[in-house]
């Protein structure tokens, strides 16, 4: 038997803090950054890679890294 664990990290966004300056769009230009019809940024999960390279980008604050596993048995 096996024991599977794959760690996850991935960038998501403070919706209180962010104050929609989009710097996360046009300077840092990161293509996990997408803005929705309501006009807000949200993170495509598929596309970040969560390196965090991104948070000291945003001036308000807003990024932050999320750390998580997955794991399970296998036989």
């Amino acid at each position: 038997m096996y024991i599977l664990i794959f760690h996850f990290q991935y960038i998501f966004i403070l919706s209180l803090t962010c104050t929609l300056a989009r710097v996360c769009i046009s300077k840092f230009a990161c293509p996990s950054f997408q803005i929705a019809d309501d006009g807000s940024i949200f993170v495509h999960e598929d596309l970040c890679i969560g390196d965090g390279s991104c948070i000291p980008v945003c001036p308000s604050g807003a990024l932050e890294l999320e750390k998580f596993e997955v794991g399970g048995d296998t036989k």
